[in-house]
């Protein structure tokens, strides 16, 4: 039984906690875990209010596999990305070679169908505590747009929103740190991947 203000809805407690274990559930579901008990971590869900979740998804995984020369913006890391049940998974080994990321997205479809919501999530798979955005940045290259300075491959992406969806994870955040790479070109090219 809901009670009813003129601004505002007060819900029972109970409905409250159900409505706090499905978002947790939801958030969990798109994480890869980790065997480091403590990790970084990165977890987003980022809306697209103009881009479909189809073009969303073959932008990033034609950045992912280096379509047209396009490079990892943040120190040269290498992709793996691919496709398994309706999600999308995978890893970034650092530039270095010395430490591997996990990554899966997933993709939701707007209400009104005219654009996407994306979760994503990365996580470190050693004893980390601070990574430097290392991990928001495996995110956020693979979905950048022209605005930020990003080369885009088939589609740019357009405004977006990010939230970070759990307490501590992204809080190094700064997307200047992103584009580390001095030879980095964000010249896009116009043509379909």
């Amino acid at each position: 039984d809901t009670m009813r203000s003129s601004n505002f809805v007060i819900l029972p407690a109970s409905y409250l906690v159900s409505l706090l274990i499905q978002v947790d559930q939801m958030v969990d579901a798109a994480c890869p875990g980790s065997p480091a008990k403590v990790h970084a971590s990165c977890d987003l869900t980022i809306t697209f209010p103009t881009t479909s979740c189809q073009k969303l998804e073959k932008e990033m995984l034609a950045r992912s596999k280096g379509i047209f020369g396009w490079k990892d913006p943040h120190n040269n890391g290498q992709y793996s990305l691919k496709k398994d049940s309706g999600k999308v998974v995978g890893s970034r080994l650092t530039g270095d070679g010395l430490y591997t990321d996990l990554m899966e997205f997933e993709f939701k479809p707007l209400d009104d169908g005219s654009g996407c919501t994306l979760h994503a999530c990365s996580e470190s798979q050693v004893k980390s505590i601070l990574d430097f955005g290392t991990n928001y940045c495996n995110l956020k290259n693979l979905y950048c747009n022209s605005g930020d300075g990003c080369r885009w491959l088939s589609h740019d992406a357009g405004e977006y929103f990010e939230q970070s969806t759990s307490w501590g994870s992204c809080w190094q955040l700064g997307f200047g740190d992103c584009l580390s790479t001095a030879d980095y070109d964000s010249s896009s090219p116009r043509s379909e991947v």
